[in-house]
């Protein structure tokens, strides 16, 4: 990160990824020997601690986000915080100016968590759940959780518009809840650790802090074989990401990122598999996960090491 920093630097974004936190020492090392501000993006991190203070109070300014998949939705949205009283009066005035989105914008992420959980109850039934998906999302019923445009390195057509007021009573509910949710989260995360240590040619995750585990993440030589073959069973597994950038049909000149940059992220990105611990997830759902893990295992193995998982 120091190798990158030029005269023009202004700034050092931190990602808590998954919920795991960053190495925050160093990174608030290294930013305040140059002059550097922090931003912390804890869009996976809601309710997360570091030594014992709360993840997204290191930085200058931080943010958070609401969307589909993170720790409390609202479907689209999301709140910015900071400890610095300029910063956040220029917050203040740049939402006072800010426009609500139209009210078919509003309907459409409103009856989205309804139309995602009548799509998870009927996507194995003939496919009638799958397909009903495809022509919803076609016909503009619901919206994409990344635009066309943003792909093509533009901006969704909700950008510079507040928080609808409907949206923010859905997130300030889902709030209460952050504790409860994140409490869940944490017991699946245990089970997975006490369940699939020792697991052959796997990394399992080395967390610090008091984590919220948005994900369990392993990472396996033979990820996407993993996750195709647990589709067919029913299963929940994520690639989340399985590209650098993604989604992975984003234009990659259109968002300045050059093909072996972050070699590191582009070899994690193919070797990841994302292990539900969602509220949704029972332990039950939770050992189903591991035992179709175990049962493929051997299948997925190049050679029959151990390597540390701790």
């Amino acid at each position: 990160m120091e190798k990158k920093i030029t005269a023009k630097s202004k700034a050092i974004i931190i990602q808590h990824s998954f919920g795991c936190p960053s190495q925050i020492e160093a990174i608030m090392a290294l930013a305040k020997r140059h002059n550097l501000l922090v931003i912390e993006d804890c869009a996976h991190c809601l309710g997360g601690q570091y030594q014992g203070k709360a993840l997204g109070a290191f930085g200058d300014v931080s943010f958070f986000s609401f969307g589909r998949d993170k720790i409390i939705s609202s479907v689209f949205g999301g709140i910015a915080t900071t400890n610095n009283l300029a910063i956040a009066e220029k917050i203040e005035q740049l939402q006072n100016n800010l426009t609500c989105p139209g009210y078919g914008w509003i309907y459409r992420q409103l009856i989205h968590p309804l139309v995602l959980y009548f799509v998870k109850k009927t996507y194995h039934i003939l496919s009638f759940g799958k397909i009903f998906a495809a022509v919803i999302k076609q016909l503009g019923l619901i919206s994409r959780a990344v635009s066309l445009a943003e792909r093509q390195g533009g901006q969704p057509s909700f950008a510079g518009q507040r928080m609808s007021n409907a949206l923010a009573v859905l997130a300030l509910s889902q709030l209460k809840k952050v504790a409860r949710f994140n409490a869940h989260r944490q017991k699946i995360a245990a089970l997975y650790d006490k369940e699939l240590a020792g697991l052959l040619n796997a990394r399992l995750p080395q967390w610090r802090g008091d984590n919220v585990y948005l994900r369990y993440t392993i990472c396996l030589n033979k990820a996407k074989f993993l996750i195709s073959q647990a589709k067919k069973k029913g299963i929940e597994l994520g690639c989340w990401y399985d590209w650098p950038v993604a989604p992975r049909d984003t234009n990659l000149d259109k968002v300045f990122y050059t093909w072996g940059s972050c070699p590191t992220a582009e070899k994690l990105a193919k070797e990841s598999v994302n292990l539900p611990t969602n509220i949704q997830t029972s332990e039950k759902d939770a050992m189903k996960v591991v035992q179709f893990i175990k049962q493929n295992i051997t299948l997925l193995c190049s050679r029959a090491e151990k390597c540390n998982v701790r």
